[in-house]
């Protein structure tokens, strides 16, 4: 072999291998258990205002959910420790007080975590923030809220930072009209 061509069969290889390594690596990322950080970017329960601006943030054994484009964060629930490396995410019913179901389980991983909902036997990767830190100030400075639909209409408990409740609405249901 010629010293071109031997070069050319050097670079073909290095063409494959460094792709092959890089892939291998950030595949790598995925499977190494990370610790649980404070909020991850996800696209479950975001609305059509902005899908990319939808958060969780976990804090105190406490979940929320929060939107850029909506002035109050919801309280979505609470959240332990189910093994090492595993959390479960306990939501809390709109229909009836103190009933929580499994929605989802999380596992953080070294750029991110990975959630299943057990629900529908779906799973997504949310990133973590590069900009947690503004998002913690901006969720500390945000009210959270709670709702609950009754017959008579949707009560609505707000927190703060610190989730203590600092006050509850209650807003009835509009009166339908009745057709002669």
């Amino acid at each position: 072999m010629d010293g071109v061509a031997q070069k050319d069969s050097k670079l073909a290889i290095a063409l494959i291998f460094l792709p092959a390594t890089l892939a291998a690596l950030f595949g790598l990322t995925f499977l190494i258990p990370g610790e649980l950080k404070s909020n991850y970017r996800t696209r479950w329960g975001s609305c059509l205002c902005d899908p990319n601006g939808s958060y969780y943030h976990f804090r105190d054994g406490h979940v929320v959910a929060y939107n850029r484009h909506h002035q109050v964060a919801y309280l979505e629930g609470r959240f332990d420790e189910s093994s090492k490396h595993s959390y479960r995410v306990y939501r809390q019913s709109h229909n009836v007080r103190d009933e929580e179901n499994l929605a989802l389980i999380v596992k953080p991983r070294l750029l991110g975590c990975f959630i299943e909902y057990p629900e529908s036997d779906s799973s997504e990767w949310c990133w973590n923030l590069k900009d947690e830190q503004e998002v913690n100030e901006l969720i500390k400075k945000l009210e959270v809220h709670r709702y609950f639909r009754t017959e008579e209409g949707e009560e609505r408990t707000y927190y703060d930072s610190d989730f203590k409740e600092v006050r509850t609405e209650f807003k009835p249901h509009k009166k339908r009209r009745q057709t002669p």
